[in-house]
């Protein structure tokens, strides 16, 4: 039989309640996220790969912090580096944001950077927009392996140009020395990085059968490009250096471990002239 409610006069029928959505929350391809830069560009200085970290601007999704909350980390790459007499330029690919529970989602967007004189320039803290490039199921998982965190900082030589002589042995017995200033932006800062743990790792794509450390007995710190953040100044023994170096351009990384879990990562490009 035809199931039949029964109403008092003047009331209404209620409608069935909408049926609980079942697994969990996503967010649709196409979301916009916005995102500002965490650490400071150049076209002088950035280099073509170069990883670039990134933070959302806002919470995106609801509830208290969002199913993408305000500070996630995420990642860019810089895709493109021009220099010119007009104006350089700067793209960025957005590629990655986090979730709540630290699940990473791709990112789409290409952020164009052009300078109005020589260099093209952004400062930290910079908001652009993105947007998922897939829906993200935001998933609570327990078991979900612990990879080390990786803050990718500045490094920068005070001798881009090293004059080396042919005869690497006589640089065993000198004193002579290469200052690195290394920076990372917002909100980590240098003081939580151990001096004594910054070391070169690899060379020209080549991962170094053994690190060279810094010498950080005495590091120094302070603002030494002069943009309202903290640098840590290390220096390298010139014969650890010129060992691994090949005439002309070199791409040099170097790592070091903060006080917590997190590792630091940054790479320069250096000449070599025999």
């Amino acid at each position: 039989e035809d199931e039949v409610q029964v109403i008092s006069i003047g009331g209404q029928i209620e409608p069935e309640p909408a049926p609980k959505p079942s697994g969990p929350p996503q967010l649709r391809k196409g979301t916009q996220v916005s995102v500002r830069i965490a650490q400071a560009l150049s076209s002088g200085i950035n280099q073509k790969g170069d990883k670039i970290l990134i933070r959302a601007a806002k919470k995106v999704g609801g509830g208290r912090q969002g199913l993408i909350p305000e500070g996630a980390p995420g990642w860019a790459v810089v895709e493109k580096v021009e220099e010119s007499n007009s104006g350089g330029l700067l793209t960025l690919r957005l590629k990655s944001i986090e979730d709540v529970y630290g699940n990473s989602h791709p990112l789409q967007g290409l952020i164009e950077i052009k300078g109005k004189e020589e260099q093209a320039l952004v400062a930290v803290g910079q908001v652009y927009q993105g947007k998922l490039a897939k829906t993200a199921k935001i998933v609570y998982r327990k078991n979900k392996s612990s990879k080390q965190d990786k803050v990718f900082g500045t490094v920068k030589f005070e001798d881009r140009r090293l004059e080396l002589r042919l005869d690497r042995k006589s640089y065993k017995n000198t004193k002579a020395k290469v200052e690195a200033i290394l920076e990372i932006a917002p909100p980590f800062i240098i003081d939580d990085l151990v001096p004594e743990t910054v070391a070169l790792v690899e060379v020209n794509g080549k991962r170094l059968p053994k690190a060279v450390l810094a010498n950080a007995r005495n590091p120094r710190k302070g603002d030494y490009n002069k943009n309202n953040i903290s640098d840590l100044k290390v220096y390298f023994n010139l014969y650890d250096l010129a060992k691994y170096l090949k005439k002309g351009s070199n791409k040099l990384v170097l790592e070091g471990r903060f006080q917590k879990t997190r590792l630091f990562v940054a790479s320069t490009m250096i000449e070599a002239d025999y």
